[in-house]
């Protein structure tokens, strides 16, 4: 992340991995500059990163960098202020999505992004959080007066989850999605459902988590539009606060889906609503909390695997155990090159992804609070790479623990 030859040009770089669903204006997407020492870096996304313009000093964008975050977006602030943070971002590896009401109102618009677009940290322009079906038409029209004075960056709308809090079961749901693609031929799309929650007094895996998951991942594969997923790191109302075993599951259950970036919310506590959220990984007085140090690792981890998932195409993704979570498909025939895979009662993901000429098993645990030995034999020699890196090669038989909400990937030789 420090590395000065760190290019950003987006999260923009998830379409040139997927097939152009759409020519013309996404062509532009087909940029893959995200480097670092030849590593491709994994868009990761800070929502509400800092809420004062002056807060975006030297030592608070390296304190994001530090953190593992190369996207910062902020509160909404008036033109002069996204002015001065774009101004700030400049020479700095941290990229800038815009959050300037004047960008969305259709009479400072052409003012607001002819100001901001030649700035080298901009990398987008924030439209909407949660719009409802009947409103994409008029967050389209918002994004097609932005682009077509800015050609260079994209607008992000944030969509709701399935079902509860959001207002679309499935299949209205899938629906909604493809809506919004069709409408917007965005880069990517993102949706903020969050993986932990307290229900009757226990902490559990979300209904429909994974449900939202896989049809996420179907309309990928029938767009070919990538989508981003959410961590959350602020805790409010049933939503606990994360511990490094939900944060792990939380990004690596998306990524196993194929997932193409990661969005934290929050990254700073808000002030002005801390009767609701709790805590954030960045306190009221800016300092690191215990989240920021857990964010950290994880992002950590996230980067380390970015030539794994970044641009990866999932073939297919099980659960195994004693209950299948809601809308998702049971492991009955093994995949090949497996002969044995074996779990315990709470169950595992089991995906299957290709990345290149590389093909990759990815495990991750669906127990959140217990620790999960899974084993497995293979036809086929096995390379196994855990949060650490590769610790075994050529394996054809393995048993080992995952951690709760922990992984293990497995690249077949």
């Amino acid at each position: 992340m420090k590395n000065k030859n760190f290019r950003l040009n987006l999260l923009l770089v998830t379409m040139s991995i997927f097939p152009l669903f759409n020519s013309g204006e996404n062509d532009l997407y087909a940029r893959t500059n995200i480097e670092t020492n030849s590593r491709k870096e994994f868009p990761i996304l800070g929502w509400l990163t800092f809420y004062k313009a002056d807060d975006f000093n030297k030592r608070n964008i390296d304190l994001l960098k530090e953190g593992g975050i190369n996207i910062s977006l902020g509160p909404g602030m008036n033109l002069r202020n996204s002015i001065k943070i774009a101004d700030s971002l400049d020479n700095s590896s941290v990229k800038y999505l815009v959050n300037c009401p004047a960008v969305r109102n259709k009479e400072t618009y052409r003012e607001s992004v002819y100001s901001l677009m030649s700035h080298p940290s901009v990398i987008g322009y924030f439209l909407k959080d949660e719009p409802a079906i009947g409103e994409l038409e008029e967050w389209k029209e918002c994004k097609e007066r932005v682009c077509a004075i800015d050609t260079s960056h994209f607008c992000l709308v944030d969509l709701y989850p399935v079902k509860y809090p959001g207002p679309y079961p499935a299949p209205e749901y899938k629906k909604y999605l493809k809506e919004y693609v069709n409408l917007f031929s965005p880069p990517f799309f993102s949706f903020d459902n969050y993986c932990i929650i307290e229900k009757n007094g226990e902490l559990r895996v979300f209904d429909n988590y994974y449900e939202n998951l896989e049809i996420a991942r179907e309309v990928t594969t029938e767009t070919g539009c990538p989508f981003h997923t959410f961590c959350l790191t602020s805790p409010h109302n049933n939503y606990p606060t994360p511990t490094i075993n939900y944060l792990t599951l939380e990004a690596f259950a998306s990524l196993a889906y194929g997932s193409q970036g990661i969005i934290y919310y929050t990254v700073s506590l808000d002030p002005t609503r801390t009767e609701m959220f709790r805590s954030a990984p960045l306190d009221l007085n800016g300092e690191p909390t215990p989240t920021w140090f857990m964010m950290k690792e994880v992002n950590r981890q996230i980067q380390l695997h970015s030539d794994i998932f970044l641009g990866c195409r999932v073939s297919e993704v099980w659960h195994t155990g004693k209950q299948i979570p809601t809308g998702t498909r049971p492991l009955i025939d093994l995949p090949t090159p497996l002969k044995v895979f074996k779990t315990g009662e709470k169950g595992v993901l089991l995906s299957e992804i290709m990345n290149g000429e590389k093909k990759y098993f990815v495990v991750v645990n669906h127990d959140i609070s217990m620790p999960q030995t899974i084993e497995l034999k293979s036809r086929e020699k096995l390379k196994l790479i855990t949060k650490k890196g590769i610790e075994k090669k050529k394996l054809k038989s393995c048993k080992y623990n995952l951690e709760p909400g922990g992984y293990a990937i497995f690249e077949i030789l």
